[in-house]
C-alpha cells in the first residue's frame, strides 16, 4: 500500500510529465537486459558452508516514455521488470548451530538433520530519471532518480517440523502445515536508481544500480528479502 510520501512522489512525477508533454512530443522507448543481484550475507537465507543453490541473475525488460529537456538533459519515465531471484538451501534449523563467520556447521550437520529453505522473489516498478549527457554522435551520460517498486518474497521450509521435532504451530509470523512452515510478503516501496549510459542515435547501452532491497514489517521480525540491490545491463531503443 502507498504511504503519503510515495503518493506525493507519484503525483509530482505525473504533474511533471504533463508539463513536459504539453510543450514537447514524447518518444516511446523499450529495452531488454540482464540483472545481477547483490544478496544478503551468509546465514540469513542460506548457509554458505552447507548445500545451497542461489539464482542471482534474471532477464529484465523495460517499457516507457522519454524526451529531451534541452541539448544535454533528458527525462525518462519507465516501467521496469527486474525479474526474479530464488534460493534452495539446506540449513541447520537453529541459527546457533551454524557459524557464519567461519562458514561451518557446528551441530546437527548430517543431511537428514538439515531443513530445506525454498525462497522465491520478484521486483517490478516505475522509475523516473533525469539523464545528463554529452552532445555529439556518441553521447555519454549519467542518470538517476526515484524507483517506486513492488517487491515480493516467499519462503517455505517443508520439512521444518519433521527435522526439528517441534510440534506444528503458528510462530513469529510463519504459517504452519503438518510438516513445515511458510510465509510470504509483498509491498510497494520507494527506492532509487543510478547509472551510466552510452547512446548512438536512438540506441542506448546502460549500466544501472537499482536500490530495491527491503525488510517487510513482520511482527517481532524484520524480514529481509534475499537481495539488497540489483545491477542491470540493458540495451534500449528510442522510437
Amino acid at each position: 500500500m502507498f504511504n503519503i510520501k510515495q503518493l506525493f512522489v507519484v503525483v509530482f512525477l505525473i504533474l511533471g510529465l504533463i508539463q513536459f508533454t504539453q510543450a514537447n512530443p514524447i518518444h516511446f522507448e523499450s529495452g531488454i537486459g540482464y540483472s545481477y543481484s547483490n544478496i544478503t550475507p551468509d546465514g540469513v537465507w542460506y548457509q554458505k558452508g552447507l548445500p545451497h543453490t542461489i539464482n542471482k541473475n534474471s532477464p529484465v525488460f523495460m517499457l516507457g516514455i522519454t524526451d529531451d529537456i534541452d541539448n544535454n538533459l533528458s527525462w525518462h519515465f519507465d516501467y521496469v521488470n527486474l525479474g526474479s531471484i530464488s534460493v534452495n538451501s539446506w540449513d541447520t534449523y537453529r541459527d546457533d548451530y551454524y557459524d557464519p563467520v567461519k562458514g561451518v556447521c557446528l551441530q546437527k550437520c548430517s543431511p537428514n538433520e538439515l531443513v530445506n529453505f525454498i525462497g522465491n522473489g520478484s521486483v517490478y516498478g516505475f522509475s523516473a530519471t533525469l539523464n545528463y549527457h554529452t552532445q555529439g554522435k556518441i553521447q555519454y551520460g549519467i542518470e538517476a532518480g526515484p524507483f517506486l517498486y513492488h517487491a515480493k518474497w516467499s519462503v517455505s521450509v517443508p520439512n521444518y517440523y519433521t527435522v526439528s521435532g517441534f510440534n506444528p504451530s503458528y510462530t513469529s509470523g510463519w504459517n504452519s502445515t503438518e510438516t513445515g512452515i511458510y510465509r510470504s510478503a509483498s509491498s510497494w516501496k520507494l527506492g532509487a536508481v543510478i547509472g551510466f549510459t552510452i547512446s548512438y542515435n536512438n540506441l542506448t547501452l546502460s549500466l544501472n544500480r537499482y536500490y530495491d532491497g527491503t525488510n517487510f514489517p513482520i511482527p517481532n521480525d524484520g524480514w529481509p528479502t534475499l537481495w539488497r540491490n540489483q545491477t542491470v545491463l540493458m540495451v534500449s531503443y528510442k522510437f
